[in-house]
């Protein structure tokens, strides 16, 4: 039997959704593509009930069934210290109430791969754009996931003020300095396609799934309210659903 993994977009408070997308599907991994706070006219009761369910799911990472839970812009700016990453909906009303949980923010990722590692789907909150690609990699054929491995470093050194942080940065787009904005934050209009690489992605809201398919590349932009959401079967096969 091939293994199905469940690819939920951006939630803002809608956890509950999720979780009865999760109790459908029955997948054996689930990837949430983060934006877990924040949503407009919410509260810090909001943020609250958002941040209990954050600490029991971050509990089911590894565990069979379990989950990947990936970092989105409205989630770093309550993670870091670093005013620079705060964006729309951020207050210190609900950081406040977010801090109490003791989120273990260690377990935030800013990509995944379903399936190996550049022949799979890589999974990020905004997506990986050519572009940017283009601007971190070290020589011309340096591999797609070589470069992903230095935006650990910049996640690690987040709350550093005093130096960049490409992959964490926005483009022009969204208020940014930078030509393209970086995992959590590249505008939908801004995304660039990385031959060969397959990709799913949400962040840039909007009323219907948006994709493109190509001979040697394809991405999905899944965010849409979590009305729909994606299924990858054996690694290799998407499908996407309406919640």
């Amino acid at each position: 039997m091939g293994s199905k993994t469940l690819v939920i977009p951006d939630i803002h408070h809608r956890y509950q959704t999720a979780e009865e997308i999760i109790s459908r599907e029955r997948p054996d991994l689930t990837v949430f593509l983060g934006d877990y706070f924040d949503d407009f006219d919410d509260s810090p009761g909001m943020a609250e009930r958002t941040a209990e369910w954050l600490v029991r799911s971050l509990e089911r990472d590894g565990e069979e069934g379990g989950r990947i839970h990936l970092l989105g812009n409205h989630d770093l700016h309550y993670m870091t210290g670093n005013a620079d990453y705060r964006c729309s909906g951020y207050s210190d009303a609900k950081w406040r109430v977010i801090d109490s949980y003791g989120i273990d923010w260690a377990k935030l990722r800013l990509y995944y791969w379903i399936g190996a590692a550049g022949t799979g789907w890589l999974c990020t909150h905004a997506g990986f754009s050519d572009t940017l690609y283009a601007q971190q990699r070290r020589t011309e054929s340096e591999p797609v996931q070589d470069v992903l491995y230095r935006a650990a470093e910049d996640l690690a050194g987040a709350s550093d003020r005093s130096v960049p942080h490409p992959f964490l940065e926005a483009g022009r787009s969204r208020g940014g300095l930078n030509s393209v904005g970086g995992l959590i934050w590249c505008d939908y209009g801004e995304f660039v396609d990385i031959p060969h690489t397959r990709q799913i992605f949400g962040h840039t809201r909007d009323s219907k799934v948006r994709r493109k398919i190509s001979p040697d590349s394809a991405h999905y932009c899944i965010d849409t309210a979590l009305c729909n959401y994606a299924i990858c079967e054996n690694q290799d096969v998407v499908r996407i659903k309406t919640t």
